[in-house]
């Protein structure tokens, strides 16, 4: 290549070897830029894809909690199911043992007072009902309800076995009853309305009321009663007995353990409430103690 006189070779040389340079150094910083813009949308779509496995992962999550929790659900319903038939078969055996061993009390009465057992067919059966119905087979059979020491509960409870077992009408218990008790019951029942319907199942709450026949008279009572150096320990243990067993009936409690500890558990937490959550759990009575988590949520979110 020719030169232009007096150019310098050596500094033409220099000059091309510095332009060969930047121009290599151009094309290198426009490499490493796109290599950085292809890394960045690698990352970026590395982590869309993670964001997607993610929701993925959480969605088949709330899929299988889903399923656990529907499985649970049906677990419960067919558990309860099997509870109520079981509790039904217990009471059906306690009601026919209960009805058998009546029955025997009543043939057993039916011999002290000389009174033939109706059978079908027995002439005689229309006569039985009416002695059994007179003043002095009732006067003979039926103590007076003594105000001072019976319990009005057990003894309405031994008038409707006796009046019941020898076929005398419901309808005729309310006024047959004015004959046997004196005092406050008499007076409840000389104003008692007798030729309502359901008379003396009316009456008989009238009763119960008048006399604290009821479930917070009996828990009072159980949680008062203490021993005493002047009290017999057996009779303060009865006396605890029977006040647990009226309390839990007129409670309408479940007779299985689980329905006992379901009871004792929800009252001893009503009992620890402020008077509010008090008052609002036992406007909804709850039976188990899932529906009493529900009440007390269901309160806390109107306090909110």
């Amino acid at each position: 290549m020719a030169t232009a006189p007096g150019y310098d070779l050596e500094e033409f040389r220099k000059k091309l070897i510095q332009e060969a340079k930047t121009e290599l150094e151009l094309r290198g910083k426009e490499l490493a830029a796109y290599v950085q813009q292809m890394v960045v949308a690698e990352t970026d779509r590395r982590e869309r894809e993670r964001v997607r496995e993610a929701e993925r992962a959480r969605e088949k999550e709330k899929e299988e909690a889903d399923r656990i929790e529907r499985e649970k659900v049906r677990e419960a319903e067919k558990l309860e199911r099997e509870k109520v038939r079981e509790a039904e078969r217990v009471e059906r055996e306690k009601k026919e043992e209960a009805e058998r061993k009546v029955r025997i009390q009543v043939e057993q009465m039916r011999i002290e007072a000389g009174v033939s057992v109706p059978t079908e067919g027995n002439s005689n059966n229309s006569a039985n009902i009416e002695s059994h119905s007179s003043a002095a087979w009732m006067k003979k059979k039926i103590q007076p309800f003594a105000e001072d020491k019976d319990d009005i509960g057990d003894y309405l409870k031994r008038f409707e076995i006796k009046l019941a077992k020898f076929n005398v009408l419901e309808k005729e218990w309310s006024e047959i009853l004015l004959d046997f008790v004196h005092g406050k019951a008499l007076t409840i029942c000389q104003n008692h309305d007798h030729s309502m319907q359901n008379s003396y199942q009316v009456l008989k709450k009238e009763l119960l009321n008048a006399y604290g026949h009821n479930a917070a008279t009996f828990r009072k009572k159980y949680y008062e009663n203490t021993p005493s150096s002047q009290v017999d320990p057996q009779t303060t243990i009865n006396s605890e007995k029977d006040f647990f067993t009226k309390w839990l009936a007129l409670e309408n409690v479940e007779n299985t353990y689980e329905g006992l500890r379901n009871f004792i558990l929800i009252d001893n937490f009503i009992n620890k409430c402020d008077p509010q959550l008090q008052s609002f759990v036992k406007e909804r009575n709850p039976k188990v103690i899932e529906d009493l988590v529900e009440i007390i949520k269901a309160f806390l979110k109107i306090r909110l």
